[in-house]
């Protein structure tokens, strides 16, 4: 009956086996056993953990070995080192680097790719009765509990559902940016156009006295973007002209002041919206 040993080989060695029977006698036989260095195979960064999609560069140390494989959840997917985009999930990572002999080594890292999911940025907005320019943003975001708004006209705000004024009208382009608990944002951005009534109003006499009360002749409106006035004599003499977002009148032409009495006026106004107006009447200039 014969025996067997095993034996471990690190180097190249020469190893003698004698045998020796029920008799005594002995026999010897000598042989080399060589040794095949194994393959050795190491995933030298990670894990990794983030939103998608999330770039993972997937890189090994490798001794020994003629080839190389990565996995992704047990799916082949790269004979080399290489870079993959992760969406949402948990995903295990192999890696298997073979000998020129045959012989493998195997990492298998269980949850070694971790992307949470990503939030959605979700809402509208209503109009305060009453209240021009006024509205409530409604926020109806998913997997988000922090919030920055951004509303076009310079201010911001974190709250979830803010309230905001707009002081003049137009189109405005407000930005809610959703972040979740691990720090994954989203972004949405919707185009408010500011619904303000469109007026101007002239008043019919004012009293350049230098009382402080009523001393020019102010336009007056809602939702302007530019205006022209022409005021004339009863002559039909133009003593003032002036153009921009705001006129007045000091009641003077040419640097001295004018007599009291009843003008003429000529006023041009383009709204926000791009419509335009012509308002005439009469002003009377009191002292």
């Amino acid at each position: 009956q014969g025996s067997f040993n095993a034996v471990t080989v690190i180097t190249d060695q020469q190893y003698t086996v004698t045998g020796t029977d029920q008799n005594g006698c002995t026999s010897s036989a000598t042989f080399n056993v060589n040794a095949i260095p194994a393959a050795n195979a190491q995933i030298v960064n990670g894990p990794f953990e983030g939103c998608p999609m999330l770039d993972v560069a997937l890189l090994s140390q490798i001794e020994n070995a003629v080839s190389v494989q990565w996995f992704v959840d047990h799916q082949p997917v790269s004979t080399s080192d290489t870079t993959i985009a992760f969406n949402a999930g948990q995903y295990d990572i192999g890696l298997v680097a073979v000998s020129a002999n045959g012989c493998n080594d195997t990492v298998t890292a269980l949850d070694f790719v971790t992307v949470h999911p990503r939030p959605l940025a979700w809402f509208d907005w209503d109009s305060v009765p009453g209240q021009t320019g006024q509205y409530v943003l409604n926020n109806f975001s998913e997997n988000a509990n922090t919030f920055q708004w951004f509303f076009d006209d310079g201010a911001s705000d974190t709250s979830t559902n803010p309230v905001h004024i707009y002081e003049n009208p137009g189109q405005y382009d407000i930005m809610l940016i959703a972040m979740s608990d691990a720090g994954c944002t989203d972004t949405m951005v919707k185009s408010l156009v500011t619904l303000w009534p469109l007026d101007v109003f002239v008043p019919n006499m004012f009293s350049p006295n230098g009382d402080g009360v009523n001393d020019v002749l102010t336009v007056f409106g809602t939702g302007l973007r530019q205006m022209k006035l022409n005021v004339y004599d009863r002559w039909g003499e133009m003593v003032y002209t002036a153009s921009g977002e705001n006129v007045s009148w000091d009641g003077t032409h040419q640097g001295v002041g004018l007599n009291p009495g009843v003008f003429v006026y000529v006023l041009d106004v383009e709204f926000w919206d791009g419509s335009r107006a012509r308002r005439m009447g009469d002003v009377t200039l009191l002292r």
